[in-house]
């Protein structure tokens, strides 16, 4: 993760009508280091030819749906933060800067969320979910749609739900606070969200966008507490491997990571029995951990979208950087040593 970066990512489906307004709204916000990234989920008009003025454009040939392009957005993000913006909305100026000075007030906040105010385009009939409650529509109030996240944090909790075309969101900060990294709230209007003919959410009750939610998050229960989930990354025409590897690890759940491996059982076996360690080695610079802790990623961040071997090498340097505790499946006793050399004869 690049430090101070924000990457900003905008999913974009059939959005030639507005993508430049939201583009332009996330590069006029003054002294914030960011990124620009636009995710075509399989558009049909011309959003991929008004991407150009975006940092990276990822096409995806086939409409996978918003959760699925955010977190592809997210596996070829570098920022230290991440901002995940609507295609049809628009920042305000100083939105940003305003989250960036929540987050830093607040350093164990996952995120910060800004108040909208609706805008509601010539012509388009108000949602019923507006139209029956006049109030937000009168004034600001907290958008889910506006958050300015961590990047660590969101590693930590995992990515959206690729299963979800609703509520993706809520369910995203639902595993945020469950992880102790709950988002905080900027009292500002600093986003402008607009209402029109095209709303994905235009039907959509909150009522029972919350009922998604909560669906989604008992369908989830086993899965989101289980120890140890063994990803395998999918080859994609469209991206590199570490773009591969980053959305396996996004879209898993488990605490303990283990990619492919001869060794895997037995690298799972030894961060089982030893609880400081972070993650167990190859031995070979050029390949990922063979099993590394959820949390132990979430410090050191996701692998850069480089190619290979380069890739896992700079990752390797970084963790080593932030101190992991690394072995190897047959190195216990010699990471052991290592970390009883290091200790202090205050430590424990």
């Amino acid at each position: 993760m690049i430090s101070g970066l924000v990457s900003v990512v905008i999913p974009a489906k059939d959005a030639e009508r507005w993508l430049a307004r939201a583009i332009a709204s996330a590069r006029s916000q003054a002294g914030v280091d960011l990124e620009i990234i636009v995710v075509d989920d399989g558009s049909t008009d011309r959003t991929a030819k008004i991407a150009g003025d975006a940092d990276r454009l990822v096409v995806l040939p086939v409409n996978q749906g918003k959760s699925r392009a955010c977190n592809v957005g997210l596996a070829v993000a570098r920022g230290e933060f991440v901002c995940i913006h609507d295609a049809d909305d628009e920042m305000l100026p100083g939105k940003l800067a305003a989250q960036l000075a929540l987050l830093s007030e607040q350093p164990m906040a996952g995120g910060a969320l800004v108040h909208q105010v609706i805008q509601i385009q010539p012509g388009a009939i108000p949602p019923a979910w507006l139209s029956g409650n006049p109030a937000l529509a009168r004034g600001p109030s907290p958008y889910a749609g506006s958050a300015l996240l961590r990047t660590g944090a969101v590693i930590l909790a995992g990515g959206l739900d690729p299963a979800m075309q609703i509520s993706e969101d809520i369910d995203l900060f639902r595993r945020l606070g469950a992880v102790g990294r709950a988002v905080a709230t900027c009292p500002e209007p600093l986003l402008r969200r607009w209402i029109h003919t095209a709303n994905v959410t235009k039907d959509v009750r909150n009522e029972d966008a919350l009922m998604v939610a909560a669906r989604a998050a008992a369908h989830n229960h086993r899965r989101e507490r289980q120890a140890v989930e063994a990803v395998v990354p999918k080859p994609s025409a469209d991206w590199s491997a570490a773009v591969s590897r980053n959305l396996a690890v996004l879209e898993s759940r488990g605490a303990i990571i283990a990619f492919p491996h001869p060794q895997q059982d037995c690298a799972i076996a030894e961060l089982g029995i030893e609880p400081e360690l972070d993650a167990v080695h190859t031995g070979d610079d050029g390949q990922p951990p063979i099993a590394i802790r959820r949390a132990a990623l979430a410090r050191v961040g996701l692998w850069y979208d480089v190619a290979e071997p380069e890739c896992c090498a700079e990752w390797w340097r970084a963790a080593e950087a932030a101190e992991l505790a690394i072995s190897t499946p047959t190195g216990s006793a010699g990471w052991r040593a290592r970390r009883d050399s290091n200790r202090r004869p205050s430590d424990p």
